[in-house]
């Protein structure tokens, strides 16, 4: 099913070319040396162009990241359920989240430039925005300490990183 604007083929093409046009940029601003205004405008011309295509990737990009937290759901339901239910303590709770997470990240990091997988991938509509919310407990769990001291008012204690759970 195709829940972005356009179709499969298209998306991963633009995706392509999106990080070509990254990879180009990045290219012609470490080697340009010039103060000719004609290069540093046509710079500028790729670096908008560059922003254009991200805008236009950026849906199809997220549900690459729904996919791989989608695949996951299973386990982060699990650990948020055994963590409320106080059967993780903190610690465990943050150690399990946040290795998963990264790897999740790391998971996605390779599938967006894997685009011959993009094509046979199964993009399931039920995960739009999984990935956001998911990735919203980043700075929860970076928080957590488990003995904060009185006067860390940055830090989370493990009922207020539980109440974030739950809330």
């Amino acid at each position: 099913m195709i829940f972005f604007k356009e179709d499969r083929k298209q998306s991963i093409e633009s995706l392509e070319f999106f990080f070509f046009l990254g990879d180009f940029y990045s290219y012609l601003l470490e080697k340009n040396e010039t103060e000719n205004s004609a290069i540093k405008e046509f710079v500028d011309v790729i670096k908008s162009h560059y922003d254009w295509q991200f805008y236009k990737i950026q849906n199809y990009a997220n549900s690459l990241m729904d996919h791989v937290f989608w695949q996951s759901r299973d386990f982060y339901l699990n650990r948020m359920q055994k963590f409320v239910s106080h059967e993780l303590t903190g610690r465990e709770f943050v150690n399990d989240f946040f290795f998963k997470l990264l790897n999740d990240r790391k998971e996605y990091s390779i599938l967006k430039k894997d685009f011959k997988k993009q094509e046979t991938l199964e993009l399931n509509p039920k995960s739009h925005q999984l990935s956001k919310i998911i990735d919203d407990f980043y700075l929860a769990l970076e928080a957590f300490d488990e003995e904060p001291e009185p006067d860390d008012s940055g830090f989370l204690t493990e009922d207020q990183l539980r109440h974030s759970v739950t809330t």
